[in-house]
């Protein structure tokens, strides 16, 4: 009995039965000592990715072949957790003390606003009609802020937790979660109503379509829909009793069937069926990552102390 207990106990700790894939990975310098927490690219060479040291220091990274060059420049006096880019190439970055920065691709700079609501922006969803933030702090005082077009604040609501991602649906719908929480708007981000689903701390939400969407919580949870967040699927069940919890930190899927999932301790997972199946990329750093982004064939992952990976599967 001890025997099948310890190999019961060995198999959800390590994810028995997964398929392992071994990939080809290059660490590349970001010339930052500072936690990154989130990446973006516009295309398979140009990107931008986001971090900073708390209370001191702000920065962002650009790159225009592929992150084989990084340029680093700081961003503020606060460190940044969020970061979105829109259709035309537009992206939003935004953090501690309501710190929220944007920049059109064509400009050679980023513009600051500081807003009377100072609270951690940690979610950031940029449209072309608004702009969330979704923030909060030590798992409470949560909020949701919603800018218009001018940049102004139309809306602010708070919540009881803290709150993490935000993602448009499409121009009307949008998905919030945080601390056991989920909630959606219909109306552009006005007003917005809970879902039933609780039990983890979601930290990542990703749309690759107007119909399916992924979200991924700390204890290991994943969820997914396909009728654009009016109902969830739990694809696992993180803190399950026989399911071991895994710190996701990062979803991103280049389509509704192919994704990635990324989180502390190294953790990156790869589907190709729309989550039914995940393959371990093995291989990779032990680091601890808070951002993932795939164009193509290639990855990028962004972490703790300035870690940049470029990885090919």
């Amino acid at each position: 009995m001890k025997i099948f207990l310890f190999i019961v106990v060995a198999c959800i700790s390590s994810g028995c039965g997964k398929e392992r894939l071994e990939v080809v990975w290059e660490r590349q310098e970001s010339h930052t000592p500072y936690d990154l927490h989130a990446v973006c690219f516009v295309d398979g060479q140009r990107g931008i990715a986001v971090g900073g040291d708390s209370w001191y220091s702000g920065v962002s990274l650009s790159t225009g072949d592929g992150g084989k060059t990084w340029l680093a420049d700081t961003l503020g006096n606060k460190q940044l957790f969020a970061l979105d880019l829109d259709e035309q190439g537009e992206a939003v970055a935004a953090g501690i003390d309501g710190n929220v920065f944007s920049r059109k691709e064509q400009d050679t700079g980023w513009s600051a606003y500081r807003f009377p609501v100072w609270e951690i922006y940690r979610g950031v969803a940029h449209g072309e009609q608004a702009t969330l933030l979704v923030g909060g702090q030590a798992y409470k005082a949560g909020l949701i802020v919603r800018l218009d077009e001018q940049f102004e604040i139309d809306t602010v609501i708070h919540y009881d937790v803290e709150l993490d991602a935000v993602c448009w649906v499409d121009e009307q719908t949008a998905i919030a979660a945080g601390y056991g929480l989920v909630l959606r708007s219909e109306d552009g981000g006005r007003t917005w109503a809970t879902l039933p689903i609780d039990g983890d701390h979601f930290r990542a939400i990703h749309f690759p379509s107007e119909s399916v969407g992924y979200i991924v919580g700390y204890a290991g949870t994943i969820l997914k829909t396909t009728d654009g967040g009016s109902t969830w699927e739990k694809l696992r069940n993180g803190g399950g009793v026989w399911e071991s919890n895994i710190p996701f930190r990062a979803v991103f899927f280049s389509d509704e069937e192919t994704g990635y999932l990324a989180g502390e301790k190294g953790i990156v997972w790869k589907t190709v069926d729309g989550g039914e199946n995940w393959i371990v990329l093995d291989g990779l750093p032990e680091e601890n990552y808070l951002g993932v982004y795939a164009v193509g064939s290639d990855g990028w992952l962004v972490g703790e102390q300035g870690v940049v990976i470029h990885f090919r599967d």
